[in-house]
């Protein structure tokens, strides 16, 4: 793993054990419900699919747009895309899981969580907050995390784009079973 990207998914895990103690997912786990909206669905057929995010910052720009309105942008979004993406990174990227309700409630596509997720933690939050997928990325997690977290996303319909950086990364052994090739 890249230091950038070790540091990154170091400081979420720091993140996850404190909103653990913040928002104990007893304290809300009851309240989920399975997703209504088919992420995979959004994105299939003949017509080309987009997925357009809702970015605050990044750590190699910066501030990207300094008069953020996750409302406004899904209201233009909604327009044009098949899936939107939410960032929920605070540290690096200045999102946050309370934009997702809020791009949910303009825009009737597939919201995706566009987090660095670790722990199933986050995708029980992700889709409390009403995100419809979540972004699992395969240079962080190792097959179990990976297949372990799928499987809790996909409890929940919610679907999952898997992130590849290279080659090794797109091995058949990452993919879940039953999902083309698995073990």
């Amino acid at each position: 793993m890249q230091t950038v990207l070790a540091k990154i998914v170091a400081d979420k895990a720091i993140w996850v054990e404190a909103r653990k103690q913040q928002q104990p997912l007893a304290s809300f786990q009851n309240e989920i419900v399975p997703t209504q909206r088919n992420f995979y669905d959004a994105l299939a057929g003949t017509r080309t699919a987009f997925i357009l995010e809702c970015k605050k910052a990044s750590p190699s720009k910066g501030l990207i747009r300094e008069d953020f309105d996750p409302a406004a942008i899904a209201s233009i979004y909604k327009h044009y895309a098949s899936a939107i993406s939410v960032l929920c990174d605070e540290k690096y990227f200045q999102g946050s899981f309370d934009f997702l309700p809020i791009v949910s409630q303009v825009a009737p596509q597939p919201i995706l969580c566009k987090d660095f997720t670790i722990d199933p933690y986050q995708i029980y939050l992700a889709r409390y907050y009403q995100a419809d997928a979540c972004l699992l990325m395969l240079s962080v997690l190792d097959d179990e995390q990976y297949r372990q977290l799928s499987a809790v996303a996909h409890s929940l319909n919610m679907g999952v784009l898997t992130e590849v950086s290279n080659e090794e990364e797109l091995g058949a052994r990452h993919r879940p079973e039953g999902e083309g090739g698995g073990h």
